[in-house]
């Protein structure tokens, strides 16, 4: 089984699982949805909950930081349509492995 750490403060779509256990298998999700202020304590969460994977919503920084530590997360690629009501809603289209990020200064200090 593999163990899936899920940082977010959404809960996982069932669409969103069912695509996890096509591509993994078997799979537990743990679900965390705390502030996490360094990308340290991310890793040491996975380390100490013995999670196989990662699933994040975070900002780009903490993104571009896990990748040069060599956790290559997932991240949800949804869409966004809106309902009869005009109300905002998403639906998941996708996984997509974060491999490389390349950030670049507009400024040069």
């Amino acid at each position: 089984m593999k163990r899936i750490l899920w940082l977010s403060r959404h809960e996982p779509h069932e669409n969103q699982i069912k695509e996890l256990e096509i591509k993994f298998g078997s799979v537990k999700i743990l679900r965390k949805s705390n502030y996490y202020s360094s990308v340290k304590e991310i890793i040491n969460l996975m380390d100490s909950t013995n999670c196989d994977d990662i699933v994040v919503i975070l900002p780009i920084d903490y993104l571009y930081n896990l990748v040069k530590q060599g956790v290559n997360p997932l991240v949800a690629i949804m869409r966004r349509y809106y309902n009869s009501q005009d109300k905002a809603e998403f639906s998941h289209e996708r996984f997509v492995r974060i491999r490389d990020l390349k950030l670049e200064n507009l400024i040069n200090n």
